[in-house]
């Protein structure tokens, strides 16, 4: 599909010499429901702030079309 609204690509999250996430790759699409589910202490808040911009990514792109 070329309508992607979000396309994260090898994106990794570090807090001090905490890796909060490593290597996430992901595409949602408009139209569809999109979770993110996982235990806790997985990294999902980590994702949210990181794709707001409110935490800086240590590698990685996050891309809005």
């Amino acid at each position: 599909m070329s309508d992607r609204t979000l396309s994260i690509q090898h994106l990794a999250v570090r807090y001090r010499t905490v890796e909060a996430l490593r290597d996430i790759s992901l595409e949602i699409f408009p139209n569809r429901v999109t979770g993110i589910i996982g235990p806790n202490g997985a990294g999902k808040s980590s994702l949210i702030k990181a794709m707001l911009g409110l935490i800086p990514h240590t590698t990685g792109q996050i891309n809005y079309n």
